[in-house]
């Protein structure tokens, strides 16, 4: 073999060489999990359609508040004049003290939809109606229901602490919440699925819906009154 046929094959050996080198380390690079599939889950208001359950809802959150019992009650008992047995539930958990009040009242700052077509009542929060589960992509149908992302840029991070490092962030939409105990224990975090590994939120960020409470109005000839708060 001549010198120029010897240069020339070692010149290919080393060009494949170097292209199995540079497959070879694409190989074993490590690589981020795909992107799953985001289900957004927006905040949605139909009060606003509806002057007179819009002024009602703004009267009720201004009487809890402010604290005010004697608004409260007339707002209950005299504007709106439920029927006995449901109000008589609503007063009795409202009287526990300042928890059941500031649960009603999250309740009621996050929106809500009508539950009948002939838009007589209206359910708060607007996840207390979620999508059909079979409508849910499979790693938010695996295992219970999801939960909501409740506000638009919630960090995710990589250990339940605050200065954990940021995997990325999830905005108005569902997610899958990992058991309890994967969660940090003083309970300010929550484990979630996100692309495939285990990240944390803020527990503030988030809401549960199966077994959510929930606040509906229902209309009446001369106003809206609290019909339901669980």
């Amino acid at each position: 073999m001549t010198t120029s046929m010897q240069n020339s094959t070692l010149r290919c050996r080393s060009r494949l060489s170097a292209g199995l080198i540079a497959m070879l380390s694409l190989a074993v690079l490590p690589f981020e999990a795909g992107a799953q599939e985001r289900f957004a889950f927006e905040p949605v208001d139909e009060a606003v359609s509806e002057p007179a359950l819009y002024a009602s809802r703004a009267a009720l959150l201004e009487a809890l508040r402010r604290r005010d019992k004697m608004a409260l009650d007339r707002w209950l008992f005299d504007s709106l004049n439920g029927s006995g047995t449901e109000r008589a539930i609503i007063v009795a958990r409202l009287a526990i003290g300042a928890e059941a009040a500031e649960s009603l009242a999250d309740l009621l700052t996050h929106g809500g939809k009508f539950v009948d077509q002939a838009r007589t009542e209206f359910c708060a929060p607007y996840w207390s109606r979620w999508p059909e589960v079979a409508s849910l992509p499979p790693h938010l149908a695996f295992e219970g229901l999801p939960w909501v992302v409740i506000v638009p840029d919630a960090v995710v991070r990589s250990a339940p602490r605050g200065d954990g490092r940021e995997l990325g962030r999830l905005s108005l939409e569902l997610v899958q919440v990992l058991p309890a105990e994967q969660a940090d224990a003083a309970g300010q975090f929550v484990a979630v699925t996100y692309r495939g590994n285990r990240g944390y939120v803020l527990r503030s960020d988030v809401r549960e819906i199966e077994g959510a409470g929930k606040a509906c109005f229902r209309a009446r000839g001369d106003g809206w009154y609290l019909a339901t708060f669980k």
